[in-house]
């Protein structure tokens, strides 16, 4: 059975009649910020919110510490990837509430999260991802959408945050272009920046990957 859901694996690594075999695999738990809505769109906001979130703790618990934190786009192993990807240690929660609160932020400002509601693992993360959250007080509302409403949430960019599998890929430009360039066909988070967009063209037409 090919790509044995994550929270099943404990339980079937326990079963003596079932083997299993693999490895980590290049698919990856994103959370998309929407970049153009208040107060989201502050740079300062976003690394805040960033800094929070226990990363170990929300892979360990939402996949039953049957994936890795990764804390770029492409794995260390990869040529694409960087070496330098260690994971930061969370920010002190009072220190995230004072700081956002010097920007306007007081507790219990709302920010909306959409996730599959047929993805257990994206449901688990979002779970966790609020209730860390909800500790330097930002109050995220969960929406747990079909398939076909999280599309329209995505092409309508009527969302704050969206937890979302990015999708496997071969060659690291499916990967980049499509969510990273201004004009890129899954870019829902809606960034844009000129000399990416020249990076990115540049990679496309470069076909040595020592380079």
């Amino acid at each position: 059975v090919p790509s044995v859901p994550l929270l099943d694996i404990p339980l079937l690594e326990e079963d003596p009649g079932v083997g299993l075999s693999g490895e980590i695999g290049r698919q990856q738990c994103a959370v998309i910020v929407r970049l153009d809505q208040h107060p989201l769109n502050d740079v300062e906001v976003r690394r805040l919110l960033a800094a929070v979130i226990d990363r170990e703790a929300l892979v360990e618990g939402a996949t039953a510490g049957t994936a890795r934190v990764s804390n770029s786009l492409f794995p260390t192993d990869h040529w694409a990837g960087s070496p330098n990807t260690d994971s930061p240690a969370p920010m002190e929660i009072g220190e995230a509430r004072e700081r956002l609160a010097a920007l306007g932020l007081l507790p219990g400002w709302p920010v909306r999260l959409v996730c599959p509601e047929d993805v257990p693992v994206l449901a688990n993360a979002a779970i966790m991802l609020q209730e860390q959250l909800a500790a330097a007080g930002i109050a995220v509302g969960i929406d747990l959408l079909d398939a076909g409403e999280v599309e329209q949430a995505r092409s309508s960019g009527d969302f704050d945050l969206m937890m979302t599998f990015l999708p496997y890929w071969n060659d690291p430009h499916e990967l980049a272009h499509p969510w990273f360039h201004s004009e890129g066909a899954r870019n829902a988070a809606g960034f844009s920046n000129r000399r990416v967009d020249q990076l990115l063209a540049m990679a496309r037409a470069v076909d040595d990957i020592r380079r």
